[in-house]
């Protein structure tokens, strides 16, 4: 088993940089869009400073846990690293990296996810952050 597997992907949305920075430190905003497909947001909360902790609950069809995880890193506007680790999963807590840059139109998006156990953690997280991230590019849409 390595923990060296990682992921990247991204999304320009339409947006300026403080307005898609709050929608990832901002509790009330993180319940708008912060779950893949047709999950929703069912709590959150989030604490964005260095050593400030988040939550997110996340409900669909199928019982889905809650994450949490703690900031390490908080630049505004900028960048935010937190570790991420599913509620009631002994696993290691994985370190996810957000960036965020201005872009013609709005701002691009870059989540970089690391220290995945296996291939398979890895693929569900790249699928999970795919539609999280098409959902916040609808929210900021509208």
């Amino acid at each position: 088993m390595t923990a060296t597997l990682s992921l990247e992907t991204s999304i320009i949305v339409e947006a300026p940089r403080s307005k898609v920075f709050a929608a990832w430190t901002d509790a009330s905003l993180i319940r708008k869009w912060f779950a893949p497909g047709t999950m929703k947001v069912s709590a959150a909360s989030a604490d964005a400073r260095v050593g400030g902790s988040y939550s997110i609950a996340m409900k669909g069809e199928e019982a889905a846990p809650t994450v949490t995880g703690e900031y390490r890193e908080v630049v505004k506007n900028q960048r935010l690293v937190f570790t991420w680790g599913w509620e009631g999963d002994p696993s290691p807590k994985t370190l996810v990296t957000v960036t965020f840059r201005d872009a013609k139109g709005g701002t691009k998006v870059v989540v970089k996810h690391a220290r995945f156990a296996d291939e398979n953690s890895r693929a569900r997280h790249l699928d999970g952050w795919n539609g999280c991230l098409a959902n916040l590019k609808t929210y900021l849409a509208a």
